[in-house]
């Protein structure tokens, strides 16, 4: 089943540990033993350095041969010994390695270059690896910049962000010798990265290829740090204390109350919704159950790509909305609302009663209108249904570990490709993490007595001005390799904020799919990646296409100048497959079957 969410963003983090116990006899070793055990230890061993044995009884030759081969069948099963590293951190002699990154645009107003980053400084003094960047501080000249370079062969010891400039895919760009794998490196040199692929086996497939290659140190979600974040409706909750009302939690309640709103506060748009006029926030219980998907590409549950015509079963929606125009819950100017949610001083200011929204932009929403009123306060809205108590079904994708494309990887021009794979994996571990997501304690953050950090006001009361997202770039790692610390980023937040997602999820029972993402998606497994270029320029090209009709019927059938009818859904169904619907799924159904064939799945096994 397909489940569509205004920010979705869904955490399952498995912690398998796997151990093995092995027991030994207590008889005294036969020299025979000795040889054995030196074999597998990797140390010298004769048969008199054996502790004499008290005399024993004789053995048949048959029985001692058995004995010897079981022992050297043994010594054969155990696990071949990790190579002993070349180097080991701080390096005797220090190193210096290039590397070619896109900081964010504006930075190089306040910081002459990267040398001043402090992070970076005392990772040097740590590793005695230092970095020399070559930045980029604009979208537009660094994707000009990576190309150059690519075109010129004249490569850094490391790229940053690699696979966001490289069109093609890390694959074609080893087999090109532009990247350098890890592949050879991780047993010996990157035990942090290795460690985290143990514990968490699902952080393998989001971060190997298809060809089996992990060539990037992404910018991962820490496991044991890790906010989860989903989206979901919240609505006024001083007016609703005002007005002596509930959260509502059935749509009836939920459409009562906003009707209760709009009388006495008279909000410009009670419900605000975009030009897209998504209703995944409100309708989740239409789409989540058997047989309903909303209108648009999706993964049946044989692994075969779809598309939902707008029909009888998909127009649940579109109905709601129109309902919600006609009682004028909905402005009907909302197809120029192009933004994904309202602004700050509309919502400040009681334009808005409810709107989609996520914790981050909640907290923006929260001290705007605080600063414009007070009272202001707002509360996250449970998935709404038609029965009180009733639960929603849900299918979506398990959440990435990987939060960014951001992150080192390895060129093949790098003289010393262990060193650079070594100072990657030093950002898993735990002084990295530290370092990478807080800097310097004293500097840029403190610890209270309970362990808890705070940034200092280097950070979020610069000095020289800088807004804080600048000065983490300054002075921490944002972009680069790291296990980011996703607390940090919510710990000053209100109450509501924090509480926001436990509510958005309530009553949601999800069942999580292995199922590849149908666009490029990071740290997902894409379809993208089984299929031509040219092909998926033609998807592209449909799908624009596609997707502007459904804009248009929808807003269509919102404001009421066109019904949900049998001749719509037979005009719909005739001018997408004009559009190129066929050809799109003809496409997508071939990467698909490239795939599961290339990842060995069974698809009556993984429904």
């Amino acid at each position: 089943m397909k489940h569509k969410q205004m920010a979705a963003a869904l955490i399952l983090a498995v912690l398998m540990i796997v151990s093995c116990a092995a027991g030994c006899g207590s008889a005294a070793p036969s020299s025979s033993a000795v040889e054995a055990a030196s074999a597998v230890s990797g140390t010298e061993a004769s048969a008199q350095d054996a502790p004499e044995a008290e005399p024993e009884a004789a053995v048949a030759p048959e029985a001692e041969a058995s004995a010897a081969e079981s022992s050297e069948e043994a010594a054969s099963e155990e696990p071949e010994p990790v190579p002993e590293p070349e180097y080991v951190f701080p390096l005797e002699e220090p190193v210096t390695l290039t590397a070619w990154a896109m900081w964010i645009p504006g930075i190089l107003e306040f910081i002459d270059s990267a040398a001043d980053n402090l992070a970076y400084a005392q990772a040097a003094e740590n590793t005695g690896v230092t970095i020399d960047f070559d930045l980029c501080a604009s979208d537009s000249v660094a994707a000009t910049a990576f190309n150059l370079i690519i075109a010129s062969g004249d490569y850094p010891d490391l790229f940053c962000a690699f696979r966001q400039f490289y069109n093609y895919g890390e694959d074609q760009a080893v087999e090109e010798d532009i990247l350098v794998p890890f592949d050879d490196y991780m047993e010996t040199y990157m035990p942090n990265l290795s460690g985290l692929m143990t514990d968490y086996p699902d952080l393998a497939g989001d971060i190997t290829t298809a060809a089996g290659h992990i060539c990037t140190g992404f910018v991962l979600r820490d496991p044991e740090r890790s906010f989860y974040s989903d989206g979901g409706l919240c609505i006024r909750k001083d007016w609703l204390d005002e007005c002596g009302l509930e959260v509502p939690e059935t749509l009836d309640e939920f459409e009562n109350t906003l009707l209760t709103l709009k009388d006495r506060y008279h909000p410009a748009e009670p419900l605000w919704v975009n030009q897209t006029a998504s209703v995944a926030a409100l309708s989740q219980e239409f789409y989540g159950q058997e047989g309903h998907h909303a209108v648009g590409f999706y993964i049946d549950d044989d692994w075969t790509v779809q598309y939902q015509m707008l029909n009888a079963d998909s127009d649940q929606g579109l109905k709601l909305m129109n309902h919600y125009y006609d009682l004028g819950l909905i402005s009907p100017d909302f197809m120029s609302n192009t933004n994904q949610a309202p602004d700050e001083n509309t919502v400040a200011q009681g334009g808005v009663a409810a709107f989609g929204t996520y914790p981050s932009d909640m907290e923006s929403k929260l001290e705007a209108g605080k600063n414009y009123d007070e009272s202001f306060s707002m509360v996250a809205v449970p998935p709404l249904t038609e029965e009180k108590g009733a639960t929603v079904q849900a299918s979506t994708s398990r959440r990435s570990y990987v939060r960014s494309s951001g992150g080192y990887s390895v060129s093949t021009a790098c003289e010393y490709p262990e060193i650079a794979c070594m100072y990657i994996d030093y950002w898993y571990g735990d002084e990295g993490k530290t370092l990478a997501n807080w800097g310097v304690e004293g500097q840029t953050y403190t610890t209270d007595e309970n362990g808890d950090r705070q940034f200092t006001d280097l950070i979020v009361n610069n000095p020289q001005g800088m807004p804080m997202i600048f000065a983490q770039f300054a002075y921490l790692v944002v972009s680069g390799t790291m296990l980011y610390d996703e607390v940090k980023d919510y710990a000053s937040y209100e109450p509501e904020c924090l509480e926001a997602p436990d509510i958005w999820t309530s009553n949601v029972e999800y069942t999580y799919t292995t199922k590849p993402a149908l666009f490029s998606t990071v740290g997902q497994a894409s379809l993208f990646d089984y299929i031509s270029e040219n092909d998926i320029a033609a998807i592209f090209t449909i799908y624009s296409d596609i997707s502007t009709y459904e804009q248009e019927t929808n807003a269509k059938v919102i404001t009421g100048q066109a019904e949900l009818n049998e001749a719509l859904y037979t005009e719909y169904s005739s001018n997408v497959e004009q559009m190129g619907l066929s050809q799109a799924l003809e496409i997508y159904n071939n990467g698909m079957q490239a795939y599961i064939e290339a990842n060995g799945i069974d698809p009556q096994a993984n429904q």
